[in-house]
C-alpha cells in the first residue's frame, strides 16, 4: 500500500453561512423558531435573505468544518463537495483554499444555487438557522477521483449527504474505491433520522465488509445483530454537534487526528479539555 497523499478526504455538504444581526421583533416578523435550524425551499431562501440586514459570509458545512480544524492542526486535508457556479460558489471555493484544503469538485452550471444557512443572530448571541441545500445534494458519482480517493489515509463521510440519492450513489463509489486501496473509512451518522431512513443501507455496508461498527454503537444500527465488529470506523458525534457547530469542530478534529496518527488513549482527549 503506498505512502497517502492526505491524512483525510472528506465529503459532505459545501454551504455557506450568511450571518447577520437582527432584533428579536424580526424573528418573530418572519415566523420563525428562535434558535431553531429548519430547512428552507429556495423561495423562502429568498425571502429571509431579503429580509437580511448586512451580513457576513463564512464557508461551512459539517464535513468541511471538521477539515479546517484537522489542517489547522497540521493535518493535510481535501475536500470533496458540490457548489454551483456562482457567487456563493466561488466564496466557499475561496475560503476551503484559504485554510489550506484542497478542493477542485468542478462547479455545477445553473439550477440551484449553492448551498447556504441564513443565520439571524439576536442581541444574546442566539442563532436562528435557515438552511437551503441546494447544490450540495447533487454530487454525482462522475465527480469522484478514484485516485484521489485513493490517496487519502482516511475516508470521511458525512452522513446528512447520504439522504439525496445522487451523492449517496457517489459516496458508495468512493467507499468502493477506499477499501480497495486498504484505507480506513469514517462515517459520521449525523442525526437520528438518517438511521431511520437508511438502516438497512449501513447494515448492508457492515455485513458487506465495507463499514465496521464498534461493538459500543452497533445496537443502535442494527438491535439485534449480535456478531462481533472490529475497528471504530464508524464514528457518531454527539447531539451537540448540531447545536454548536464550531464547538465541537476542534474536539472532533481531535478524534479524527487520533483515528489518522493511530493515538487512541486518551492523551487527545485530555487536549480538548484544556
Amino acid at each position: 500500500m503506498s505512502q497517502p497523499r492526505y491524512d483525510v478526504l472528506a465529503i459532505g455538504n459545501a454551504i455557506v453561512d450568511v450571518m447577520s444581526p437582527c432584533e428579536d421583533e424580526l424573528i418573530e416578523e418572519l415566523g420563525l423558531a428562535r434558535g431553531g435550524m429548519m430547512l428552507v425551499d429556495t423561495e423562502r431562501a429568498h425571502e429571509l435573505y431579503d429580509a437580511m440586514g448586512p451580513a457576513r459570509e463564512i464557508s461551512g458545512g459539517s464535513a468541511a468544518n471538521t477539515l479546517a480544524g484537522l489542517s489547522a492542526l497540521g493535518l493535510q486535508c481535501a475536500f470533496i463537495g458540490q457548489v454551483a457556479d456562482d457567487q456563493l460558489g466561488e466564496v466557499f471555493a475561496h475560503d476551503i483554499h484559504a485554510v489550506g484544503i484542497d478542493f477542485d469538485t468542478p462547479a455545477r452550471p445553473g439550477p440551484p444555487s449553492t448551498a447556504r444557512c441564513l443565520i439571524f443572530v439576536t442581541p444574546d448571541g442566539q442563532r436562528t438557522m435557515n438552511t437551503y441545500l441546494g447544490a450540495s445534494q447533487f454530487l454525482p458519482a462522475r465527480a469522484l477521483d478514484e485516485q484521489l480517493i485513493a490517496s487519502a489515509a482516511v475516508l470521511y463521510l458525512e452522513g446528512y449527504l447520504w439522504d439525496p440519492e445522487e451523492p449517496r450513489a457517489a459516496m458508495r463509489k468512493a467507499i468502493a474505491a477506499a477499501r480497495a486501496a486498504g484505507r480506513k473509512v469514517a462515517f459520521t451518522l449525523s442525526d437520528a433520522f438518517v438511521i431511520e431512513r437508511h438502516g438497512d443501507d449501513f447494515r448492508a455496508l457492515i455485513d458487506a465488509g465495507q463499514l465496521e461498527c464498534p461493538e459500543c454503537v452497533a445496537h443502535v444500527i442494527s438491535p439485534s445483530d449480535e456478531s462481533e465488529h472490529r475497528t471504530v470506523l464508524v464514528l457518531f458525534p454527539p447531539p451537540i454537534l448540531y447545536l454548536g457547530y464550531v464547538g465541537f469542530t476542534v474536539p472532533f478534529a481531535f478524534a479524527i487526528a487520533a483515528l489518522v496518527t493511530g493515538r487512541l488513549g486518551e492523551g487527545w482527549l485530555m487536549e480538548t479539555r484544556r
